[in-house]
C-alpha cells in the first residue's frame, strides 16, 4: 500500500513518534501481524491494536493505520513506518 507520505509527529514521550496516514484506511490487523513476524515479535493482535517488537523498537499499529513508534529518532521512526505499511492490507 502506499502511505501518500504520511504525517510524522513527535509525541511528548521522548524517542516516541506518531505516524498518521493521510487517508482513510481500515486495516486488516490478523494479516499486517502475519506479514510482520517475519522481522517483528508480535505481543498482541485484536481487531483494533496489533503490537510489535523488536531489539529495539515497540510499535503500535491501529486499524486506522495510525503507528506510535517508540524508542527511535525521527529517521528511525520514519524508516520503521515505511517497513510496517508494506505489511499494510485493507
Amino acid at each position: 500500500m502506499n502511505s501518500n507520505n504520511p504525517i510524522v509527529k513527535p509525541c511528548t514521550e521522548e524517542n516516541v513518534f506518531e505516524i498518521r496516514q493521510k487517508k482513510n484506511i481500515k486495516l486488516n490487523l490478523e494479516n499486517t501481524a502475519k506479514c510482520l513476524k517475519k522481522k517483528y515479535k508480535i505481543i498482541v493482535v485484536t481487531p483494533y491494536l496489533t503490537v510489535v517488537e523488536n531489539d529495539k523498537i515497540r510499535a503500535n499499529i491501529f486499524k486506522s493505520g495510525k503507528l506510535l513508534i517508540k524508542n527511535v529518532s525521527e529517521d528511525e521512526a520514519k524508516k520503521t513506518a515505511k517497513e510496517i505499511e508494506g505489511c499494510f492490507a485493507t
